[in-house]
């Protein structure tokens, strides 16, 4: 078994374990108490501007735990300016898990995100990426934990802080090398019930390269009862539509950055692979119940750039691939 396979395995172990916890925690019953006069109901899990006397998600009391899980396929491209194409497909499962209400304070929370992505990169007689083979990589991993600290500061005002820990590679790539991390952090205000500004930085670090900064920039802007507008580095730009009250209707793009450690053993010892890409499409989300989502989505990936690196970081080639349509679905459920 691989070193970054034994690694993600206890990632896995730990998250289920912490999982179970919470689980067993909601279980319990706990003593009746009366209601006091005019208290508020549960918040949602997410809300524009919440009021000041109220936490910042989640007024249940309870632990929360969201699970999701998915798939992504990106159809067979052919690559710019040498021979061959590629194809992509994907699979990731996570765990969201949020303290209640007066874990740390009342106006606090703290999340822990665990996600795994695995890619299946099928690549046909690309021989310009890497010399001497016309397949430079397969199958690679991505973990990604992140914990993140909220205080809603009052009505308006709200604050985050974080860090990130990813672990990219092949499975047998040496789990130290394939380790990035990084921190952000940033504040938020609400103007009124309809329109947030987000704004702050984070900065990670590169498998090879130069650390990146990176500004933390958003809004969300409730245009009316029906449309949103949401802006950010994570979900890049989005529009939605309320269809109904258990369907939505989403059009959004976004940026994306993957960075592999390659195996000592392959055709590029301990390089790294990078897949830079803008995909943009479209959502149905259909919730059948409030503590569960189905999504479809699908566009096109309507750019994309690959870069192989050797293991000093030194670029061996770059280049772009042409669009190609997408289709993915997401499932995700609430406890």
């Amino acid at each position: 078994m691989g070193v970054c396979n034994a690694a993600r395995i206890g990632v896995v172990a730990v998250a289920a374990a912490i999982g179970t916890r919470v689980c067993m925690a909601q279980a319990q019953p706990a003593p009746e108490k009366p209601a006091a006069a005019g208290a508020p109901a549960g918040a949602p899990q997410e809300q524009a501007a919440p009021a000041a006397s109220q936490p910042p998600a989640g007024g249940s009391g309870k632990w929360s735990i969201e699970l999701h899980g998915g798939g992504v396929i990106d159809f067979e491209s052919d690559i710019q300016d040498t021979a061959g194409s590629v194809e992509v497909y994907r699979a990731g499962f996570g765990v969201s898990i949020g303290t209640p209400p007066g874990f740390t304070s009342e106006r606090s929370r703290l999340t822990l995100d665990i996600d795994e992505e695995v890619s299946w990169y099928l690549f046909h007689g690309a021989a310009g990426l890497a010399p001497g083979t016309t397949d430079p990589f397969e199958n690679v991993y991505q973990t990604t934990i992140r914990p993140t600290f909220k205080m809603q500061q009052d009505q308006h005002w709200s604050w985050f802080v974080g860090g990130i820990l990813d672990f990219s590679g092949e499975a047998s790539a040496d789990v130290g090398d394939s380790a990035t991390y990084g921190a952000f952090g940033g504040a938020k205000y609400a103007f009124d019930d309809h329109f947030t500004l987000t704004f702050g930085l984070g900065a990670k670090t590169r498998l090879e390269d130069s650390a990146l900064a990176i500004p933390v920039v958003g809004l969300d802007w409730r245009v009316n009862d029906q449309v949103t507008v949401s802006a950010g580095y994570a979900n890049g730009v989005r529009v939605t539509a309320k269809m109904s009250e258990t369907v939505t209707v989403s059009l959004g793009g976004n940026y994306e950055l993957r960075e592999y450690r390659l195996r000592d053993d392959g055709p590029i010892p301990s390089g790294v692979a990078r897949d830079s890409r803008i995909p943009i499409g479209l959502e149905i989300a259909w919730s059948p119940s409030p503590k569960m989502t189905v999504t479809l989505s699908g566009g096109a990936v309507v750019w994309q750039q690959f870069r192989i690196d050797d293991s000093d970081g030194n670029r061996i080639s770059e280049t772009n691939t042409d669009p190609a349509p997408f289709v993915g679905i997401k499932v995700s459920v609430a406890f």
